[in-house]
């Protein structure tokens, strides 16, 4: 018999003939969270791709944890460095060093940096008005939207991990309340029934949370990137570029009214399935858009 060593980011562990009656260690156990999630002993395929696939996604997003913890101190440093500056030089400084990917809200040293930038721009803009420093605000306040709604909600920190299942479809005591939501963020019978990340619980309109949950429902919860729509919809990275490029979301006013945001029109062509059926986020995009003497979008079945 052969040794083996495949990758153990395919869920395949190393078989070696040459240590007879040693008990191989599966990788694929480092990054599981509960025995449940152990596919060497199941034989329906369905189910054992289904625990692989979940595995896997967890293994890579770990890995580039590891990868990023090196730049993490070296950007940290940095930052610490650059708001010495007298406020305009920081805010343009800070402006280069913004996170190339935005799907990072549960990394502490991007929180800090954001909210530092979007503190910094904001003044800046305030002193002496500048459009390009308005739009890396605007840009910037998603992320800090989304913790307000987060609040609301009643959800503590732990929604940021990229692990975390909705507190919605959890077993158990509620630890959540109806009375305190606007209606529009109280969770849908999908909400309560399909198992998923707590950050689509924070999109402002029910139907838009209710076409992701089908989707994964009907074709499976790895039908859809939730990594690249993270980082459009929390695209701090556009703050690098004008309002009206590339896919994203803007927040205008209240986060948990869907008439307080906007999607760019790279958003809605990007997205158009999440977007179905979603009147009043396009009531909100068009009004905001026309403010600014924009055309109006049009959302599929709307």
């Amino acid at each position: 018999m052969s040794s083996a060593t495949p990758s153990s980011d395919e869920g395949l562990f190393m078989i070696d003939a040459r240590a007879p009656g040693v008990i191989p260690v599966l990788p694929q156990r480092n990054h599981l969270c509960n025995a449940e999630e152990d596919w060497s002993g199941v034989t329906a395929q369905a189910k054992r791709r289904r625990l692989q696939n979940r595995i896997n996604q967890r293994a890579r997003r770990h890995k580039l944890k590891e990868e990023t913890k090196k730049q993490a101190v070296a950007q940290r440093q940095s930052l610490d460095s650059d708001v010495q500056e007298i406020p305009r030089d920081a805010v343009r400084t800070l402006r280069k060093k913004l996170p190339a990917q935005a799907c990072m809200l549960g990394k502490v040293e991007n929180r800090e940096m954001l909210t530092r930038f979007a503190e910094l721009a904001r003044n800046d803009f305030l002193g002496a008005p500048n459009m390009i420093h308005l739009e890396d605000t605007v840009r910037c306040n998603v992320f800090l939207a989304m913790a307000r709604v987060t609040r609301i909600l009643g959800f503590d920190d732990s929604w940021l991990d990229d692990d975390s299942i909705s507190p919605y479809t959890m077993r158990g005591p509620r630890t959540w309340s109806l009375d305190a939501m606007p209606a529009n963020l109280r969770p849908t019978v999908l909400q309560l029934a399909v198992e998923h990340h707590p950050w689509i619980d924070l999109f402002p309109c029910p139907r838009m949370r209710d076409n992701f949950l089908r989707t994964i429902q009907v074709h499976g919860e790895y039908s859809v990137d939730e990594d690249e729509l993270c980082r459009d919809y929390v695209d701090a990275a556009g703050a690098k570029r004008g309002l009206e490029d590339g896919a994203s979301a803007i927040v205008w006013s209240d986060p948990w009214s869907p008439y307080g945001w906007e999607l760019t029109a790279g958003f809605v062509k990007k997205w158009a399935w999440l977007l179905h059926g979603c009147v009043e986020l396009q009531a909100g995009t068009n009004a905001w858009r026309t403010r600014r003497g924009l055309e109006r979008l049009r959302f599929p079945g709307c």
